[in-house]
Parts: structure tokens; sequence; C-alpha cells
């Protein structure tokens, strides 16, 4: 019966153990499916946004007259409005020679060059070109840029961007799930990185993961053991706190096919956790009693038995008696 009640509860705790594994395997495909989804959706309504700016006079006068503060003067309140109602986070001027002339979410850096593959499409074939790309300064967003065409010339480009963290913050809320964006540190410029995070009022830590780093999270929770399994590729079930989470990893690709870091998927399972062990606290409960009724009842059959034995013994005894 012992043999019995452990086979029994282990068969119970690898089976739902199975079925939340399974669970999350269907999460992760499905943050993919949405993730690309959202980045289709989103790179339709950023086309849309730069169709109508490029058509903006007054930014195609201040461009041509090369006056950078009055094309920020004019581009501001756009970028104002983007970033209220399409949650845009970058607005670039850039000129034909692929130099930055304005960020107008960051006036203050200008003239250097954008080296990204995007830019590199738009330039060399004259097209619309779009991407998940990842910034100098760590940043990870989904890229749009158009070649900027006034009086039937080619004057430069116009970039519109948005933070990847946004998008997979849609998701998590609408799936229930948390994520976090970890990029290898191979692609990344540690002084650079960190720069970044002091310009945007961020912290983190180069030190904390051997190879990679967290460019964005939709959580201020802390992980604990997260180290410890982002060098693999499977499930895993790590613990924060009072919690119990399963997760899963969706490859970062970026617009060059490079497959730049990982999205930590995960799902908070403490109720399961939780319901699966007052599972086997009341089978193993159950269990017991059936055991020690059968126990019981065996008990005292037998004992029946022996005592009717007895007796017969007895009889007979007494029948053997010389009178």
């Amino acid at each position: 019966m012992s043999v019995f009640l452990g086979g029994l509860i282990f068969t119970v705790y690898r089976l739902q153990w199975d079925h939340i594994n399974s669970e999350t395997s269907l999460r992760v495909e499905a943050f993919h499916r949405n993730f690309q989804s959202q980045v289709q959706s989103e790179t339709d309504l950023i086309n849309g946004l730069l169709s109508f700016i490029k058509e903006n006079k007054g930014l195609q006068r201040d461009w041509l007259a090369g006056d950078r503060d009055a094309l920020l003067r004019d581009a501001a309140p756009i970028f104002k409005e983007l970033r209220t109602r399409s949650l845009i986070t970058h607005f670039y001027f850039i000129k034909l020679d692929k130099e930055c002339f304005l960020r107008v979410h960051k006036p203050e850096s200008h003239g250097d060059i954008i080296d990204r593959i995007t830019m590199d499409i738009a330039a060399h074939l004259g097209r619309p070109a779009h991407g998940i790309e990842m910034g100098p300064f760590g940043t990870v967003a989904l890229r749009v840029v158009h070649p900027w065409v006034i009086d039937g010339k080619l004057a430069g480009y116009i970039e519109l961007g948005e933070d990847v963290e946004q998008i997979t913050a849609r998701i998590s809320r609408i799936m229930n799930i948390e994520t976090v964006s970890v990029v290898a540190k191979k692609y990344l410029d540690k002084g650079q990185w960190e720069q970044g995070l002091r310009m945007s009022g961020r912290t983190s830590d180069w030190e904390r993961f051997k190879d990679y780093v967290i460019v964005s999270s939709d959580s201020a929770k802390v992980y604990p053991g997260l180290e410890r399994v982002l060098g693999s590729n499977g499930q895993f079930v790590i613990s924060a706190g009072d919690r119990t989470l399963n997760g899963g990893f969706d490859a970062h690709i970026d617009a060059a096919g490079n497959n730049i870091g990982k999205f930590v998927i995960l799902s908070d399972v403490s109720g399961e956790k939780k319901s699966l062990y007052g599972l086997l606290l009341r089978l193993g409960a159950f269990t017991l009693v059936i055991s020690g009724l059968t126990l019981a009842f065996f008990d005292w059959y037998i004992s029946r038995i022996h005592h009717k034995h007895a007796e017969a013994e007895r009889a007979a005894s007494q029948e053997n008696v010389p009178r």
C-alpha cells in the first residue's frame, strides 16, 4: 500500500506539472504569434504616419533651408501628438549621407551616422524599410525609415520608431504574463549602454548576467534565479519570493536576421502549484484512510478466522479426551 500510495502521488504530480508545462509552451507560441502580429500592425500604422509627415509643407521648408532649430520647433508638436496617441518613441530626420540631422526625441544628440539595416535598405533600394533594430545605447525598437522626396527629388530620410518594450507590455497585459527582454553583451558597447541608461533615467547591472543584459522589462519585479536559466533554451521554473514562475524563451531577432537575445516569457503558476499540493494532500489523506480501513478490516477478519480456528481446535481436543 505504501508503494501504491507513493506511485499514485508521483503519477498525479507528474501529470499536473506536464499540464502546467504544456500551458507554458502554448503561451510562448501565442506570444510569438502575437508579437509578429503586433509588429506588422504597428508597421502599417507608422507607414501611414510617415506618409502624412512627409507631406508637411512646414517641415519641408525647414529641411530645405537646413534650419535645425526651426525643424525642431515644427516637429516637436507632431512628435508629442504621436507619442501620446501612437506611443512613438523615436523621430529622426536623416541626411542623404546617413548623417543624423535631428533627433526630435533627443535634440542634443545629432551629427552621427545612422548605420542600421533599415537605413541601408531605404538608401540603397529607395523604398520604405522596417524591422526590429538596436540603437547605439542598447534600446531595441521597431524602426520604419522612409525616403523623403520633395518636389520630385530625394532630399533625405525620415524615421519613426517604437520601443519594443511597449509592444511586449501590451501583449503581456492581454495574455496575463510577464516578459523580460535580454540582449547578448556581444552586440553592445558597455560604455554606450551605460550612457543610454543614464540618459533614460533607468538602472541595470552589466555584471548581473554572464552573457546577457536586461534591456527592457514590462514589470518592476525582480526575478531571482533568472541568471541560472538564461543559458538554456527550454522551459524552467524559478521562485521569486512567494511566487512560483514557469517560463520559456522566444528568440529576439533583428532586421538583419541576427538572434540578438531572448524574450523571457513568465507566467505565475503559484495558484496551480498550491492547488496541486492541496490535491496531493487530499489524495494522500484519502488513500491513508482507505488503507487504514482496509488494514483494520483484514486485521478483524484474520482475527476472526484465528478465533474460529482456535475454537475448532479446542472442540477437537475435548472430543479426544478419554472419558
